[in-house]
């Protein structure tokens, strides 16, 4: 990280963004319906959810490439109805959209000498701006003689050499491999910190919105289902889908009894945590992989839920293990233990009791 940025933007307080009840129509098709969010200064808010859910419409239309339907867009607290070029937003696609006869000094360049920013200052912001994503020894190369991981970086240091209080990241890494992108997520991270800038980034990676985000918003059918951190929307997700988006689930489909105090899944009656969802509607009881226990037959386990199931895989994933479980009556499910960690270590084909805390499942509303 180059100090002399930072210290540049020591005087440029980072901008909220207010989304209110944006909405784009192609024709009966609602690519987004009535989306509402506040994003506070300095934020790194990510758009989560699955191909065609209105995420990336959504980060158009707040950059200014869509035209909205309806609602509106504000940017420190003002409506910004302008092109693009004109509201002051970085922004870093997934094919990087370099120039490709440019070298990465001159693509990085490009922002400040549309703003007609004078050459000495160009030139040394230019120089900040690739030291600050470890590129300064690649300045003269051309976008083909760069790695993806080194072009998604010149596209990072253009998006931000001209100091915008807002920066879009779209897909970014989705064309990257595994190990790359996991490094670059963490730079991404460390860069928008430093900068204090607001930073709005869609993705379909869950993980990746974890690592990253300090919240998310979870797009699907056009609308935000759920906001919240990465931790509350994993161990406190309100619906089933985003219970079965954000992480791997195990997920009891049913009605609450009249008490509300189990819920009715086929053939099994299952203990569950107080809850505000109303007896004999629709919910769901959801139970992480890691939360399941693996037992002997005619083990005692009061305070808990538990079933028979017959071991069906066991797949080893270094540091941990997971198990995939059947009952008797077809409901599979998944444990994962760490490696040493667990009450036994049964066999494929063995009969085990798989148990969880009461206290340890989670009630949602099950949207069907």
């Amino acid at each position: 990280m180059s100090n002399s940025m930072t210290n540049n933007r020591s005087s440029i307080s980072p901008a909220p963004v207010k989304i209110q009840e944006l909405a784009k129509h192609y024709g009966a098709i609602k690519a987004n319906d009535n989306v509402n969010l506040d994003i506070e200064g300095g934020e790194f808010m990510t758009l989560l959810g699955p191909s065609g859910s209105g995420k990336t419409t959504t980060l158009k239309m707040v950059a200014g490439f869509v035209e909205p339907t309806s609602g509106s867009v504000m940017i420190d607290n003002k409506v910004v109805t302008e092109p693009p070029h004109k509201r002051d937003i970085g922004m870093v696609f997934q094919n990087y959209a370099l120039f490709p006869h440019m070298t990465a000094a001159q693509n990085v360049a490009f922002p400040l000498r549309m703003r007609s920013v004078p050459t000495q200052e160009r030139d040394e912001r230019v120089k900040n701006a690739l030291a600050m994503v470890d590129l300064a020894d690649r300045m003269d190369q051309l976008p083909r003689q760069l790695s993806g991981g080194q072009q998604q970086r010149v596209a990072l240091a253009r998006a931000l050499v001209f100091e915008p209080r807002v920066v879009l990241m779209d897909e970014p890494l989705g064309a990257l491999d595994k190990k790359l992108r996991e490094n670059l997520q963490l730079q991404i991270r460390a860069i928008q910190q430093d900068l204090d800038i607001t930073m709005i980034y869609v993705t379909h990676d869950q993980e990746e919105a974890l690592v990253m985000s300090d919240r998310i918003a979870v797009f699907n059918n056009g609308k935000i289902v759920q906001v919240g951190t990465g931790e509350a929307l994993y161990e406190r997700p309100e619906t089933r889908f985003v219970a079965d988006f954000i992480g791997e689930s195990n997920i009891f489909g049913g009605r609450l009894d009249a008490d509300g105090s189990h819920l009715k899944s086929g053939d099994l009656s299952l203990a569950v945590p107080a809850t505000m969802i109303a007896s004999s509607t629709p919910a769901a009881l959801v139970v992480r992989p890691e939360r399941m226990r693996l037992n002997r037959l005619g083990t005692d386990l009061q305070g808990s839920n538990s079933l028979e199931a017959k071991v069906k895989d066991i797949i080893y994933l270094g540091s941990e293990r997971k198990y995939e479980l059947e009952h008797a009556n077809g409901t599979v499910l998944i444990a994962r233990h760490q490696v040493g960690r667990s009450n036994i270590t049964p066999e494929i084909g063995e009969n085990i009791l798989v148990s969880w805390k009461i206290e340890h499942g989670v009630v949602v509303t099950d949207e069907g």
